[in-house]
């Protein structure tokens, strides 16, 4: 068409015979491209093809090498990844995104209009938006986009497809949640922290799967759930996240041996604080042995003391409560003027005065002390015997009043 003479005509023009000459024809319109693909085109951009004037026409020139890829940007490359759209025209190779205006990720190829983290974006050619597993086969990909080997305690691996996260199973960042070793997410630790890759974490103190007892004051308290050294009061055993804790249930009250919290402890209880925390003791733990309301330990339980259990331990207790106990067991709202009126621990007994039981106890003191008889302190009138709750008493029956002989 410009009046050249060559021997052959390329492929992508038309050759035609006219007059019995050959003639080498451009077979597009004024202005446009042929292509090298021998079709035309108003442009030479998709593929991004060289623009080659070729004897004063436009031509769209492929100008990649053997193995070579033509990419969008208009780039040879060699070979073309595995998650890029390759195909093949003749002896022209191509490398095309199969995500237009869209990330293609590059683990299986697919589309998506963001790239979540922790995986990364990457611009690897003009045009072209990749959404990258920045990892090696046998590394764990990380919440804020690192890479490691391992995957520590507390955090979750998940593996998906061929890719591996370790994934830390609370709000990210390092800021508001502490991670638990059951998996569980709370706003503070009550024990010791400890930063794992940004994340914070909140360690048993007795280790990681421990099964010792974590005590009040954060330490480890061993396989056994003991108190404090000097009480006989053992703490409550419970767990908590999974873990087996070792607490005092009863803030500032008292705890009993059975576990029970109570506002006091009165006696003949023993009071024991260690620190802030207060334990009320029975004296008498040993088996057998029986809590006297006096506080003594006792192998036995004699009248007018019951037999009774407080929270599980064997006990002497009086058997009226807000009365007043004889030694006969009966009961009354105060002790009999002769009788001696003791309260102890709250609760009043009316002891029989006279060290032999069998004696008179007189009731005015007339004759001094405890006798084996009741006598008169005239020859002329007895004074009267009275059996009071079991007890002889020498009593003077008329008061104020004239006692005679009958």
């Amino acid at each position: 068409w410009n009046g050249d003479c060559e021997a052959t005509c390329d492929s992508i023009f038309t050759a035609t015979l006219l007059k019995d000459e050959l003639v080498c024809e451009f077979p597009c319109t004024t202005g446009d491209y042929r292509v090298y693909d021998s079709t035309c085109s108003a442009t030479c951009s998709s593929p991004p093809y060289t623009q080659t004037p070729y004897k004063g026409e436009n031509v769209c020139d492929y100008t990649c090498g053997p193995g070579e890829f033509l990419y969008e940007d208009g780039t040879c490359r060699q070979g073309c990844p595995d998650y890029m759209d390759p195909s093949y025209s003749g002896t022209a190779a191509y490398c095309d995104t199969p995500c237009p205006a869209q990330f293609v990720n590059d683990w299986d190829g697919s589309c998506s209009a963001t790239c979540d983290t922790p995986h990364v974006t990457a611009t690897l050619f003009t045009g072209i938006s990749v959404c990258q597993y920045p990892c090696d086969a046998n590394e764990y990909l990380y919440d804020d986009s690192s890479c490691d080997t391992a995957c520590p305690t507390y955090f979750d691996t998940v593996i998906t497809d061929s890719r591996q996260y370790c994934q830390y199973p609370c709000v990210p960042g390092g800021a508001t949640e502490f991670a638990y070793e059951d998996g569980s997410c709370e706003t503070a630790c009550p024990w010791n922290t400890v930063v794992i890759a940004t994340e914070r974490v909140c360690e048993s103190p007795c280790g990681y799967q421990s099964t010792d007892f974590i005590m009040d004051d954060g330490t480890c308290g061993g396989a056994t759930c003991n108190s404090p050294g000097g009480t006989s009061v053992d703490y409550v055993q419970d767990t908590y996240k999974g873990l087996n804790r070792c607490t005092f249930p009863c803030g500032g009250d008292w705890l009993y041996w059975n576990g029970d919290c109570e506002v006091s402890c009165p006696a003949p209880y023993t009071q024991n604080t260690i620190a802030t925390e207060n334990f009320c003791e029975n004296p008498c733990p040993a088996a057998g042995d029986f809590l006297n309301i006096a506080g003594t330990c006792d192998a036995t339980c004699d009248p007018p003391f019951v037999q009774s259990t407080f929270k599980g331990e064997d006990e002497c207790r009086s058997p009226c409560p807000g009365s007043a106990v004889y030694d006969d067991g009966d009961c009354d709202a105060t002790c009999h003027a002769s009788f001696t009126s003791t309260t102890v621990s709250g609760e009043t007994y009316c002891d029989f005065p006279c060290a032999n039981s069998a004696h008179y106890v007189y009731d005015d003191g007339l004759a001094g002390s405890c006798t084996a008889t009741c006598v008169s302190p005239s020859t002329e009138v007895d004074l009267v015997e009275e059996d009071v709750h079991g007890f002889n008493l020498c009593t003077f029956p008329c008061g104020t009043d004239f006692l005679f002989w009958d």
